[in-house]
């Protein structure tokens, strides 16, 4: 019993020598308070953003194959994405959106680890937590006046705040 307990009082004092009491903690990602007002060129959309996003339309893989076009607007650094694309929406919305947060996550490289019904825009959505390689991203997807709108954000260590902030800023306007 008592070499027992040197054994684990030397192996504790080793540790103690040779942890590394300098290693780098998580990065605190440092968003600007004050945030950018963007409308889309057409008109379509407006959100705010920590920084002007770029605006580009680009396809979408789905979820068990196809694809669908989508306006995207981003604003994306070493530390954060911020992404909001939208495009138009397939009659069978909730089949629609299944998909739309698979062919997300496997556009990222990653899993949808978490999903759940929400509300945007005052109409159903699901939100979901996205784990890939070096980011978690939280999203919301949702069909609004026949529209698929994707709110997401991602990082290494993401602020749910920031995400929320985004989201509640998207305004869907008459193009």
């Amino acid at each position: 019993m008592l070499i027992a307990l040197v054994v684990i009082a030397v192996a504790f004092f080793v540790f103690l020598l040779v942890r590394d009491d300098d290693a780098p903690s998580p990065r605190v990602l440092e968003i600007p308070s004050e945030w950018v007002a963007f409308t889309a060129s057409d008109g379509s959309v407006s959100a705010e953003f920590p920084q002007p996003p770029t605006e580009d339309e680009q396809g979408l893989a789905l979820e068990g194959g196809g694809a669908v076009d989508v306006a995207m607007y981003l604003d994306e650094n070493a530390d954060w994405s911020f992404v909001l694309m939208v495009s138009d929406a397939d009659a069978d919305a909730e089949l629609e959106l299944a998909r739309v947060a698979g062919g997300i996550a496997l556009d990222l490289g990653g899993a949808v680890v978490a999903q759940e019904p929400a509300q945007f825009a005052g109409t159903d959505a699901i939100d979901v937590t996205i784990e890939a390689p070096g980011k978690t991203w939280y999203g919301t997807a949702a069909i609004v006046d026949g529209r698929v709108v994707v709110v997401e954000h991602g990082a290494a260590n993401p602020d749910r705040d920031d995400f929320e902030r985004f989201r509640d800023s998207v305004a869907l306007n008459d193009p």
